[in-house]
């Protein structure tokens, strides 16, 4: 009975330590223009998935763009023809290294980031 219980703790910390090293991709720098800790833009969803893991949820699909969340939809990568190209996060902790991230104002980033362009999250790229 022993046994049982420490071979059944010996698999839970293995199981532990592989959700933190996947954890630990998530929890890196926004790199504007590139991508977020080790999930870069132009990246295809195997290598994705190397860093992120398997457990993955369907977001969206819309014609050629499909976006897989994972983490309960806090970290989402959207993909056209089976490459990377546009990675979110919902995280308040991770950030720009000029401490741009989720709350940050419209006019906080135009200052840090001057010259940026706005998009909108909708199909046709209008606001709603």
């Amino acid at each position: 009975m022993a046994l049982k219980r420490l071979v059944v703790a010996a698999a839970a910390i293995a199981v532990a330590g592989t959700l933190a090293a996947r954890a630990a991709a998530i929890e890196l720098t926004i790199t504007p223009g590139v991508g977020i800790g080790k999930v870069k833009l132009g990246m295809t969803k195997a290598q994705v998935e190397r860093v992120l893991g398997r457990d993955r949820i369907v977001n969206a699909r819309e014609g050629a763009y499909t976006e897989l969340a994972w983490n309960y939809a806090t970290f989402t990568v959207g993909f056209v023809r089976g490459r990377a190209v546009q990675i979110s996060t919902s995280l308040a902790n991770q950030l720009t290294k000029k401490k741009m991230g989720v709350g940050t104002t419209w006019l906080q980033l135009m200052r840090a980031y001057p010259g940026g362009q706005c998009t909108w999250n909708s199909p046709s790229g209008v606001p709603p």
